[in-house]
Formats: C-alpha cells, sequence, structure tokens
C-alpha cells in the first residue's frame, strides 16, 4: 500500500499519470489531506475512464492561466491513479488549515481547480457518479480531527490503513516507485 499525504497525491498523480505501460503495484493508495484538485474522481475530469453509466457536465471545466502547472490541468488524473492501485481511499478533513490556502492562492481557477479533494471530500464523493469509480474509491471524513492537517499518523487514520492492510506483497511495490517515498510512505 502507499500513503501520500497533501503534496504527496499531486507527485502521485503525475507519476501515475507518465506511466507508459501501468499496472496495479498497490493493493491501496490512501490519499490523506490531499492537496489536489476536488474533482480528482469526476466523470469530467476522467474521460478516458470506462463510461458505463452515470452523467457528464457537472464539473466545472478548468480554464488555463498562467500560475496553474499544467499537470494540475491534465486529464484522467483519478483514472491514472486507477490503473496503479486496486483501491483508493480518499482520508478528508473539511477544518484543514493549510489546504484552506489552496483557495486563497488559485482563486479565479474554477471550484474544482481550487478546491483540494482533502478538504471537500463530500463534495468530491458527489461528483464520482461512474460506477467504475464507485467500486474503487472510498471516502473517508476526518474533520472530527478539527483544524489539522497533519492526521496522517493519528490512531485514527493508522486504523483505517491496518483495516484495508493487503496481506499480498508484490516484486512492484518495493522497486517501481522509491520516488515517492520522499513525499509519501510506502509499505
Amino acid at each position: 500500500s502507499l500513503m501520500a499525504h497533501s503534496m504527496g497525491n499531486w507527485v502521485t498523480r503525475v507519476i501515475a499519470q507518465n506511466a507508459v505501460e501501468p499496472e496495479i503495484v498497490f493493493e491501496n493508495v490512501f490519499m490523506v489531506a490531499a492537496d489536489a484538485r476536488m474533482d480528482m474522481f469526476s466523470t469530467d475530469f476522467n474521460p478516458a475512464a470506462p463510461q458505463a453509466t452515470k452523467t457528464q457536465g457537472k464539473a466545472d471545466q478548468a480554464e488555463v492561466h498562467l500560475g496553474i502547472p499544467e499537470d494540475e490541468l491534465r486529464e484522467n488524473g483519478g483514472y491514472a491513479i486507477t490503473q496503479i492501485a486496486n483501491h483508493v481511499h480518499v482520508l478528508w478533513n473539511i477544518w484543514d488549515p493549510a489546504l484552506h490556502f489552496r483557495e486563497l492562492f488559485q482563486v479565479g481557477f474554477g471550484d474544482n481547480v481550487r478546491k483540494a479533494l482533502g478538504k471537500f471530500g463530500h463534495q468530491s464523493e458527489e461528483l464520482t457518479d461512474l460506477s467504475y469509480f464507485q467500486e474503487r474509491v472510498t471516502y473517508h471524513d476526518f474533520s472530527f480531527e478539527g483544524f489539522d492537517h497533519n492526521y496522517h499518523l493519528n490512531q485514527d487514520s493508522i486504523n483505517v490503513y491496518a483495516e484495508f492492510k493487503s496481506s499480498r506483497k508484490t516484486a512492484s511495490t518495493t522497486g517501481g516507485f522509491n520516488m515517492l517515498r520522499a513525499k509519501a510512505h510506502v509499505n
């Protein structure tokens, strides 16, 4: 499994999107306090995801503005993550003070880009309307943590990791993603 905290989620998405031949290398990806766009698993942001059911047109179209990294506007980020993990867990906290600054500095870029997945998980879950993502993404509300950004190692978070911990080990988890260690924990 992989636990990515804050900007480590952005790094995880960029690596997943740049995988030439993506394969499942993690049983679970835990996206904690994710400083990544709120519509990560929405239909509109992931046109390459299997479109078996549900609607399109809910997510705001991101406008291209100076200052937003091009990778932040690149589509299919959520789909790319599900190509390297069997399941994704989003741990979010609406009171996260660090993610509040994301909104302040990205004014004018559209709500779904400005709002962070790690703060607006409830809105992201509403946009997660494809059965493909509903089967692969679980949202965990950690708003009870209050004004905290660093709850990734709190006992309640650890309990979630333990509950979904894989008993399977794959060779890929020890080799291909060592570069994530700077921003995320791999086990």
